[in-house]
């Protein structure tokens, strides 16, 4: 069976009664040269109103005729409007030519112009339009008419109405966590620490594969235990990191990853990505709850919660389920603002929008600043003892708007791989200058690039920060404050134009002599709404279709019937072939020739229009202005 097509044809017609009233604003019956003299406020209407119901028959000019004669002018029955607009496309100097005859004994006093597009196809001006203080136009859409192209033949649409399933990613991120923290030296001291990690897969989906990267070591070699749904995955020491293969252990739904320190927790660079397939188009939600581990210690408890959110916020709260009291601090690039100390009731510590809020005020930092840039949120409980952070801790944030999610797209979630590093600083993967890569593909949008980054600092001097995307600069400390711990970034599109850009894309880190970021244990991801249509292209002789082979980003492949199957494929001639073409490139998300959304026979659908005679693809403006 082959894939889906409908066909419309559109028609239109001219309203008499309109054109009658029109005509007697002027007299062109014996003499077709417009003259406007009255009214000059209105004079671009009535040019423009005149010259969509002059014919060109009526045009005096033995030019004009001679085109006519000769099948230039295919119809002479069209407005002088509408051939102005064909001329537009075919011979811009025919437009000019044929506006010059009609309007060139228009007795007015002022600036006046035809613009279609934004091409100046006719003007009478005593001062230059780029100088002008005031401007009024007249405008009407010509159907048919785009610069450049046809205007016969056959045009197409292709859409996507379901997918077979996409390849996206979820990455659970750990924060910088651990027990017996010291204030003095803001480091974790060896302390006993249990932490837990929730991984919450999408019941329809497929797990293709999953990583847990474990970066636990703060203070001497301690000992670790890994868990995974009750499998133990590890046991020992756990040298800077490592990084742990745990596909088979997962299942769609809820999972669960423990990690049992004997000294040390999280430094803020582990992470578990889980790659998927789902069938699922959207699968994006803003998020409205900020969950802290579920935590253990023997000793003072410490919770750094990175969190990064890109619309603006209008209250945040914190909720602490502990039975210790505890101390909210919150930290912005390199200032920390104490919120204040609580004890619990009934195990329950909530810290209100206001009082966060006022807090904030008084350091100069406002809700707004915490939008569309990490920001974390910092919970220091217990002093001695056990001391626990219990499920259903969060921070609950509540924004003006929400993601936009733009209409017939796809989100996807996907890795930033690492170009380039260079100037090691210790070990074999801590460099000071690293460079990402990405490819956005046409007509997507994206919502964010987010990095978790190991970091390192070997020394107090030469200890520059600075951050880039496309050339842009995002950090640069100094004068920037300088941040100890570097390891999360993330923009999104608010922050700046051109932090995006279809095609390639770069983001680049660059460190003085004693700070570093690791090569190996850093992750990059890149989160953008893929477009799952194409609208009409050009115009085409024919729209056949046939028989397309798709080669698919796991290497897999399919041949897809699309139309007539005894038809040659050929998208520089055939309409649907070209749509196909133009809605493949556009799935395909990094640029290999491969594409990343799995389709199949029934998934693709075609709109085909036959358009010759009738003009309706294109939307071309014509403009009569005039300005002082």
């Amino acid at each position: 069976m082959g894939i889906t097509m409908k066909k419309r044809g559109v028609f239109f017609s001219i309203d008499a009664l309109i054109a009658v009233g029109i005509l007697v604003l002027v007299i062109m019956i014996a003499y077709p040269v417009l003259k406007v003299t009255k009214n000059e406020s209105e004079i671009n209407k009535d040019v423009l109103i005149s010259l969509s119901n002059i014919k060109v028959i009526e045009v005096n000019d033995s030019y004009i005729q001679t085109l006519s004669q000769n099948g230039v002018i295919n119809d002479s029955n069209k407005s002088v409007l509408e051939q102005i607009g064909e001329f537009y496309v075919t011979n811009v100097s025919l437009a000019t030519y044929l506006a010059n005859v009609t309007l060139s004994e228009i007795r007015t006093n002022k600036n006046i112009g035809l613009w279609f597009g934004d091409t100046l196809i006719f003007s009478i001006n005593s001062t230059p339009y780029e100088g002008a203080t005031s401007i009024i136009s007249a405008r009407e859409s010509l159907s048919g008419i785009s610069q450049g192209n046809v205007t016969k033949g056959y045009v197409s649409k292709a859409w996507l109405k379901k997918i077979v399933n996409k390849k996206t990613i979820l990455i659970i991120k750990g924060d910088l966590m651990c027990g017996k923290w010291s204030d003095a030296q803001s480091y974790c001291g060896p302390a006993k620490t249990d932490i837990i990690y929730e991984i919450n897969i999408p019941e329809n989906a497929t797990v293709l594969n999953a990583f847990w990267l474990v970066e636990p070591s703060w203070q001497g070699e301690g000992q670790f235990k890994l868990w995974i749904n009750s499998n133990e995955i590890h046991s020992g020491a756990v040298q800077y990191f490592q990084v742990f293969n745990i596909t088979q252990y997962l299942l769609p739904g809820k999972n669960v990853a423990i990690l049992n320190s004997t000294t040390g927790g999280d430094d803020g660079a582990s992470h578990i990505v889980v790659e998927y397939n789902t069938p699922d188009l959207i699968t994006l939600e803003d998020q409205k709850k900020f969950y802290f581990n579920k935590m253990k210690s023997s000793a003072i408890l410490y919770h750094e919660k990175a969190i990064i959110v890109t619309n603006p916020i209008n209250f945040l709260n914190v909720k602490l389920n502990t039975s210790s009291s505890t101390q909210l601090l919150i930290r912005l690039r390199a200032t920390t603002v104490t919120i204040g100390t609580k004890s619990p009731i009934n195990n329950i510590i909530n810290f209100t929008s206001s009082e966060i809020l006022g807090n904030l005020t008084t350091a100069g930092i406002t809700y707004s600043n915490l939008s569309n840039e990490y920001f974390y949120v910092i919970a220091k409980v217990g002093s001695a003892g056990e001391v626990k952070l219990n499920e259903n801790s969060f921070v609950e944030i509540n924004t003006s708007s929400s993601t936009e999610i733009p209409f017939g797209t796809i989100d996807i979630t996907q890795e930033i791989k690492l170009n380039q590093s260079l100037n090691r600083i210790q070990d074999d993967t801590f460099y000071r200058n690293l460079i990402w890569q990405f490819f956005l593909p046409k007509n997507s949008t994206a919502v964010i690039a987010d990095w978790q980054l190991g970091w390192l600092k070997t020394g107090s001097s030469s200890l520059e920060q600075e951050a880039k995307a496309n050339g842009i600069w995002l950090y640069d400390s100094p004068p920037d404050p300088f941040i100890s711990t570097f390891n999360r970034f993330g923009y999104t599109p608010n922050l700046a134009q051109g932090l995006f850009k279809d095609g390639a894309n770069n983001f680049t880190l660059d460190f003085g002599s004693n700070y570093g970021v690791s090569n190996t244990s850093s992750y990059g991801s890149l989160t953008f709404f893929l477009r799952s249509f194409v609208n009409y292209g050009n115009v085409y002789e024919k729209a056949q279709g046939g028989n397309r082979t798709i080669i698919f980003e796991d290497g897999q492949s399919k041949n897809l019937l699309i139309g007539n199957s005894n038809d040659t494929w050929d998208p520089d001639k055939d309409a649907i072939d070209n749509a196909v073409e133009r809605l493949l490139t556009q799935l395909d998300a990094n640029n290999n020739g491969k594409i990343d959304i799995s389709i199949d026979q029934t998934s693709l659908e075609i709109g085909n229009l036959d358009i010759a005679g009738v003009p309706y693809l294109w939307s071309t403006e014509a403009q009569v202005r005039i300005w002082e």
